[in-house]
């Protein structure tokens, strides 16, 4: 009885490779969000010490910068999750590498909280390393497997023009705050209007993602 069992369960070499491969590339939405959850979740609670510590102490440019850098965490989690869930593939190295290089910017950005022109210089660098992720998971794009997803491609081409320029405008503007040529509360909530904007337009092309997805239950499969 149990050798029945085992010889009914037992696979072929040519189903365990079927299998083993699917594994693969089925493991980089559940590696992903593992990853990227962990890392946001830390990021969070350093922020909610850095609040904690800046509370009776801070002017409207800490707390103005505190919120922009708490939707950034939002961001950065939210630009992740749509790319795992549309685009499948099989995690490597950089695809460890990068997310947490991208963490070590953002608790860069929060440490720098209670200095606005400390905070602007590291958030052109968070904003610029939207570049290096545009160029990560251009690799999953271009896998065979994932051709039917292709309208994710043009947000993730224009998301890479808009890493380039918001990294610029940041940087300007912390050049600006080091001649005191604009307030720091002023450059704070330049920068909160600019994040909004970012989240809104994710926002905007998931439900269009999603439009896309549903449109497929209207066409006979064979």
């Amino acid at each position: 009885m149990r050798a029945g069992v085992a010889t009914a369960v037992t696979e072929s070499p040519l189903e365990q490779r079927r299998r083993v491969r699917a594994d693969l590339r089925n493991s980089l939405p559940t590696s992903y969000f593992t990853l990227i959850s962990l890392i946001q979740g830390t990021a969070l609670g350093f922020l909610g010490s850095v609040v904690r510590d800046g509370v009776g102490a801070w002017g409207a440019a800490q707390w103005l910068s505190a919120l922009s850098t708490f939707l950034i965490v939002v961001q950065v989690w939210n630009e992740y999750r749509m790319s795992v869930s549309v685009w499948a593939g099989i995690p490597v190295l950089q695809d460890s590498i990068i997310p947490f290089s991208l963490g070590a910017t953002e608790f860069w950005l929060i440490f720098a909280i209670p200095d606005p022109r400390a905070w602007m210089l590291a958030l052109s660098f968070v904003s610029l390393g939207g570049v290096v992720a545009y160029f990560h998971v251009q690799r999953l794009r271009d896998l065979p497997e994932n051709q039917e997803m292709t309208v994710h491609s043009p947000y993730m081409r224009a998301q890479l023009t808009w890493s380039v320029i918001y990294g610029a405008i940041f940087l300007a503007l912390y050049f600006l705050l080091r001649t005191n040529a604009i307030g720091a509360a002023v450059s704070s909530s330049i920068a909160l209007g600019m994040v909004a904007l970012l989240l809104v337009r994710s926002e905007w092309h998931w439900r269009r993602v999603l439009r896309v997805v549903e449109s497929w239950a209207d066409e006979s499969l064979p």
